[in-house]
């Protein structure tokens, strides 16, 4: 009777990582969180709650809060231990974040001609971007204590829980399908979660670099961190631009150049093939580093005769297709509304 008790009284034990079936799920939940908060929102505006920036900056946490709620409810619905499957429990390497410095730098800068000429491209079709729509909702940062906030807000919390919902479980469950599977999906669900085709390219190859730089170094923190700085270099950037008086007012001037349209396009892809070099062998750098890492840290025995062992790719269930399938239609339809938004049709 006593061995009847303790057998009932055992917890099933927690699976350590994320897989394919996880994702998917995931990848609807917050989809689900994501949008049910917002219409929430838009109904206590609705309902008379005045709309101040304090709301604004406590319904933007919120916001950024149901990625973490997403992967906690998968986790626990799944039983798998997000702490160690999203690697939060693994301390990172300190000279890992000295080459993040330099991939967030060379994301941010190399990048930007590429996204800028995307947008220039548009603009030339008659396409508005979401400033040129707003311009009250345009960044601004005039005050330090703007840019204090800002930190937390924008560069800070993003970086977390964007992370360990794109990283921690889509890059992570989907790896099961392939390494690059899971650096792509999770890059493409990241791209379309910003939900405006004017950061389509910025934060399509971010999603991609920061997916690799996860795979190479194996520590979430690493990618949070490239995250952190691309926001907060922008921050600063734009803090030091209204302190010098360089950036009054931001307007469809801010996107347009007189440069040719050429000329803009061949800019931006030669700085993205020079920043795509860089990171190339940066990521190869760091990969060969976590391999010899794994081998001095063997048994003798097993580097001496190693066996190569391959568990498969797997595939995905019925189940896992069609939560997959909703997640990216109703993402793909927001960004193609903001896209016919933008040009006014």
């Amino acid at each position: 009777m006593t061995n009847l008790k303790n057998e009932a009284n055992i917890k099933p034990i927690k699976r350590l990582e994320f897989n394919e079936r996880d994702a998917s799920i995931g990848s609807i939940v917050f989809v689900l969180l994501q949008y049910g908060f917002l219409i929430l929102f838009s109904m206590l505006i609705s309902a008379g709650l005045l709309y101040t920036d304090v709301v604004s900056t406590i319904a933007s946490v919120l916001l950024e809060g149901m990625f973490v709620v997403t992967v906690w409810v998968v986790a626990r619905a799944q039983r798998v231990s997000w702490v160690h499957a999203t690697t939060l429990n693994k301390k990172p390497q300190g000279i890992h974040f000295a080459w993040a410095v330099l991939l967030a730098l060379v994301c941010l800068f190399c990048f930007t001609a590429l996204t800028n000429a995307f947008l220039d491209i548009l603009v030339r079709l008659g396409y508005a971007t979401s400033d040129m729509q707003n311009p009250d909702s345009a960044l601004t940062v005039t005050t330090f204590g703007q840019l204090v906030l800002y930190t937390f807000t924008i560069a800070l919390v993003p970086a977390f829980t964007e992370e360990l919902l794109f990283r921690g479980l889509l890059y992570k469950g989907f790896s099961t399908l392939g390494k690059h599977a899971g650096v792509w999906l999770s890059a493409v669900f990241f791209m379309l979660m910003h939900g405006s085709p004017d950061q389509t390219v910025h934060q399509l190859i971010l999603g991609v670099v920061l997916g690799y730089t996860f795979m190479v170094t194996g520590s979430i923190y690493i990618p949070m961190f490239i995250h952190f700085l691309n926001n907060f270099i922008v921050l600063v950037i734009n803090y030091m631009a209204y302190a010098s008086g360089a950036m009054s007012a931001v307007g469809e001037e801010a996107f347009t150049t007189s440069a040719s349209l050429l000329f803009t396009i061949l800019q931006g892809v030669l700085l993205a093939v020079l920043g795509g070099v860089i990171i190339y062998f940066v990521l190869q750098h760091l990969y060969r580093k976590q391999k010899a890492s794994i081998v001095q840290q063997a048994e003798p025995n097993e580097v001496s005769t190693p066996t190569k062992v391959s568990a498969g790719k797997r595939t995905l269930d019925v189940a896992s297709i069609i939560c997959l399938s909703l997640s990216l239609f109703v993402l793909v339809l927001a960004w193609v509304i903001s896209l016919i938004t933008g040009f006014g049709v």
